[in-house]
């Protein structure tokens, strides 16, 4: 009598395999996805953090050089700007308001300037409260804010009321008058800011404005 044949039901090593390769194949590709989508969010959560600081720091240097006191240097410089005001490319100096909800209010002392911060180069605005000096303080006595890090770029062009709408110069040197516009262009190592223009309002000693430019967009 011949014994039955018995038959494996089982899997063969070779097959295992094969199941395996397929499995780790699909774990790699679901871990790729997952890296790709955690990439474009981390890539999202930094362009909207980019746009809500671009905002903010536009709202507050709109706010803070709109307001520039027209008041005198106690001596008057032969051929420089009488005004206690100093334009450059590279930075901008004047006696201007801050706004109630950014601080104590009233007349400060403004410079806004590229300055060493942290690890690279940043926007810095320095403020001191005025107290009827006629010339620019001591900046190093000033409070500090850092409005901008890692700047790889930064340039001021101002503009005057007689000057046609596209005509800007890199720093501001009429006797008579203060700029009646301000142009800012600005970069930093992740990206190129909007180039924005800020109107000035320019404020006579006893408050009132002498002079108004109303912001638009332009070169």
């Amino acid at each position: 009598m011949k014994g039955a044949v018995k038959h494996s039901t089982g899997f063969t090593l070779v097959e295992m395999l094969i199941a395996l390769s397929l499995l780790s194949l699909l774990a790699l590709g679901m871990v790729s996805v997952m890296r790709t989508m955690g990439q474009a969010q981390d890539g999202m959560d930094r362009r909207v953090q980019s746009a809500e600081q671009f905002q903010s720091v536009s709202s507050f240097l709109r706010d803070v050089l709109a307001r520039v006191s027209d008041r005198r240097q106690g001596s008057q410089p032969q051929g420089r700007s009488p005004f206690i005001f100093n334009a450059q490319s590279q930075l901008v100096e004047w006696i201007g308001e801050m706004p109630a909800r950014h601080g104590a209010g009233g007349r400060h002392f403004f410079r806004l300037s590229i300055e060493q911060a942290g690890v690279g180069p940043a926007l810095v605005l320095r403020y001191l409260p005025w107290k009827g000096e006629v010339e620019f303080p001591d900046w190093n006595q000033a409070q500090s804010r850092i409005l901008i890090e890692d700047v790889v770029r930064f340039s001021l062009d101002f503009g005057g009321a007689e000057m046609p709408p596209a005509q800007w110069e890199p720093a501001w040197s009429s006797l008579e008058s203060l700029p009646t516009r301000i142009r800012l262009d600005i970069a930093t190592r992740e990206r190129s800011w909007p180039l924005w223009i800020v109107g000035i309002q320019a404020l006579s000693p006893g408050g009132g404005r002498s002079s108004m430019y109303s912001a638009g967009p332009g070169l």
